[in-house]
């Protein structure tokens, strides 16, 4: 049977990398992994940046073509900052970011380093220049998380019912974790489980 031969799912841009270490306004040993979204008719990346200890925070570039003249945060968005965030010891990396229908703001989750291991937590802007961070969400040893753009009714006996809004993979499961509400109330204690991988 004859066919393709080149496997390729997408086509690289020729300019790639479109973001380095070379077009940060502050020094930085690495730029990767970032989240990617579109809002006021740009691309927003929150962008890992590591520093030259190891540790990353998140940074915001922006590009009106996704690909060229990347509007770069002056300073960190999300840094480490141990004394009022105790969970957030060594990095923050690895960022997902939702629209949240009912709030219309952005959530950001993220992997917070902490001293029991890395976690899931999340923070919530509306702009990405200012954000309110709501701390862990599920505890070590976690990481990996995404958040729904709407919670999601369970009935489980309660009253009320408890919302689905966060979901990671730790394979072979998918866990599920269950709010009161979008912003507070996180149950660690009940996972739904369902095998994906």
């Amino acid at each position: 049977m004859h066919g393709r031969t080149d496997h390729e799912l997408f086509t690289r841009h020729p300019d790639n990398p479109i973001l380095s270490v070379r077009n940060w306004p502050y020094r930085a040993n690495s730029v990767f992994n970032a989240a990617a979204a579109e809002g006021d008719g740009k691309t927003l990346l929150l962008v890992r940046v590591e520093d030259f200890r190891g540790h990353s925070h998140l940074t915001v570039a922006r590009s009106e073509d996704s690909f060229s003249d990347w509007d770069i945060q002056l300073v960190p968005t999300l840094e480490s900052n141990a004394s009022r965030h105790p969970e957030d010891l060594w990095a923050m990396e690895d960022p997902r970011m939702t629209w949240l229908d009912g709030m219309e703001k952005w959530a950001a989750c993220y992997t917070d380093y902490s001293k029991g291991g890395p976690l899931v937590a999340v923070a919530i802007t509306t702009d990405f220049k200012r954000s309110s961070r709501l701390g862990p969400v599920m505890p070590p040893e976690d990481k990996g998380a995404t958040l729904f753009p709407r919670p999601l009714q369970r009935s489980l006996g309660d009253t009320p019912p408890a919302r689905t809004q966060v979901a990671h993979v730790r394979c072979p499961h998918l866990a599920v974790v269950l709010s009161r509400s979008e912003t507070r109330g996180w149950s660690h204690r009940r996972h739904e489980k369902m095998r994906v991988c």
